[in-house]
């Protein structure tokens, strides 16, 4: 599922160098947090959120497949003069599927 993840993000953003996946997987469902450059948050969600919506469709397939749930968090990033601090919140809402 991180595979998946990773490789359709990495293609998509300019700086595929900053993708982050973690995922933690239980008996019943995965959930997977997926973090980005503050500058490639735009083509991950897409207008309108389409292209995460699809993201997520197409992993939920293989969840689906491997007969788990799945929630998938898009984490927001704020940029600080330091670095970058990853915040535990998600930007876009989770996908809970069974």
């Amino acid at each position: 599922m991180k595979k998946l993840l990773e490789y359709i993000i990495t293609s998509t953003v300019d700086h595929p160098e900053s993708v982050e996946i973690e995922e933690k997987a239980t008996e019943e469902e995965i959930l997977l947090k997926l973090s980005v450059h503050p500058e490639d948050m735009g083509k991950v969600i897409g207008k309108g959120g389409k292209i995460i919506r699809a993201i997520r469709q197409l992993t939920h397939i293989l969840a689906i497949k491997r007969k788990k749930g799945l929630i998938l968090n898009l984490l927001r990033v704020k940029v600080q003069k330091k670095g970058l601090l990853f915040l535990r919140e998600s930007l876009a809402g989770p996908l809970r599927s069974s």
